[in-house]
């Protein structure tokens, strides 16, 4: 198994440079690193900014010591054989020829070229392995990142990508306790202050040239030029991809234009472009094998909703959307809970709020029991359920995790 761990840094500012940065190893490069890392913090956790500028856990040490620090966690980086990789982001040329671009896109914009090109490294290795991808934790961002992630895999389903049919189900994320982690915001860093220093016209840092000396890092700086090209392409790419803005303002309807939307809309057309939006069977009998990857996909998009600790209401609003994106007509019809349900406090109580959502009765919640409760969707002739159960607290989630298993 391949892994790539990952972080995002930022000017301090907030208004020049935005990185994202990963790291590709196998489990004994990875293994290794950990271990010289580690040795070497002696217990302490490490963010570069804070260690290079003398902040936070870093305030009462030597300026020259934390210097020290910086260079030895560098040296075990250019020494560890992992592949990194960075993609920079120019935001006040980006906003000169996008002025309308949402507030997450540079990070959602870089994640997805990070991911593209480490994955596609990995495809190169021999034997060839499956990839997972950890980033740092943030909860602004790691929704619309886990969609992002998802339209890559559904590139990969269409045959334009590769590359996606290596990355796992889904891209984790992890707290700065994770070395992997550290190791990742110190080559974000770097990479950010790549950019930075282009713009400030200052000479390579030490510890960029050592790094890049390795053969084995490197990145991509899209400065105003890229997005001037891109602009003058705007009306071309439009041709080539169907993605028009009145078909978007279309097909969101009354919904809120959001990052989320956006990327939804991506996934919309990209399986009208692979054929597969057409759900329902045709022949009367079992799905066919090619309607089969967009209810499976489907069932993806359910679990992340389901994971991300939604409130019973906006889940319930969620399904029935996603539903419609992909075709699948749902309605969530309320239950009568039976005595020795209702009497547990720790299950949502689902059948109180969902009666305004009935429709067409092709999606029914069956069951609500204390392990969870049942979804039934019907697709054409064809009969699929959701199983959902783990309902009650958890000290990771809290209250209202819910997996999602098919059957």
């Amino acid at each position: 198994m391949l892994t790539v761990f990952g972080d995002e840094s930022v000017d301090s500012t907030g208004q020049k440079v935005f990185v994202c940065a990963g790291l590709l190893g196998d489990e004994h490069q990875w293994a290794a690193l950990r271990k010289a890392w580690t040795n070497r913090l002696n217990g302490k956790i490490f963010h570069a900014s804070d260690c290079e500028c003398d902040q936070k856990d870093f305030t009462d040490i030597p300026h020259t010591e934390n210097l020290a620090l910086y260079k030895d966690l560098t040296v075990i980086l250019t020494k560890s054989g992992l592949i990194g990789f960075g993609v920079g982001i120019d935001l006040a040329g980006s906003k000169k020829y996008f002025p309308d671009t949402k507030e997450e896109n540079p990070y959602l914009a870089c994640f997805l070229r990070t991911v593209k090109y480490l994955a596609e490294k990995a495809q190169q290795c021999v034997p060839s392995s499956n990839v997972e991808v950890t980033f740092d934790q943030h909860p602004g961002n790691e929704y619309n990142a886990g969609l992002i992630y998802q339209y890559m895999k559904l590139e990969s389903q269409g045959g334009d990508w590769s590359a996606g049919a290596i990355l796992a189900e889904k891209v984790r994320f992890a707290s700065r306790k994770e070395p992997g982690i550290q190791a990742a915001d110190l080559w974000a860093r770097e990479v950010m202050k790549g950019l930075e220093g282009y713009f400030e016209n200052r000479p390579r840092r030490k510890s960029m040239s050592a790094l890049e000396a390795t053969g084995l890092f490197g990145a991509d700086y899209l400065l105003e030029g890229f997005y001037k090209d891109l602009k003058a392409q705007y009306y071309a790419l439009q041709q080539k991809t169907g993605i028009y803005p009145h078909g978007y303002a279309e097909w969101l309807g009354k919904r809120q234009d959001n990052e989320s939307n956006r990327i939804l809309y991506l996934m919309f057309t990209a399986q009208n472009e692979h054929g597969k939006t057409h759900i329902r069977s045709e022949n009367g009998g079992a799905m066919s094998e090619k309607d089969k990857p967009t209810f499976d996909y489907f069932i993806l998009l359910a679990r992340e909703s389901w994971e991300k600790n939604h409130t019973d209401l906006v889940l319930a609003k969620r399904v029935v959307e996603m539903g419609k994106l992909f075709g699948i007509d749902i309605s969530l019809t309320p239950v009568a809970p039976r005595a020795t349900e209702s009497a547990t406090p720790d299950v949502p109580k689902l059948h109180d709020k969902v009666h305004f959502l009935t429709g067409n009765a092709v999606g029914t919640i069956t069951a609500i029991t204390q392990g969870g409760a049942i979804i039934h969707i019907r697709l054409g002739a064809t009969d699929r359920t959701l199983t959902v159960n783990d309902l009650k607290a958890s000290p990771e989630h809290g209250a209202g995790h819910w997996n999602v298993i098919s059957q």
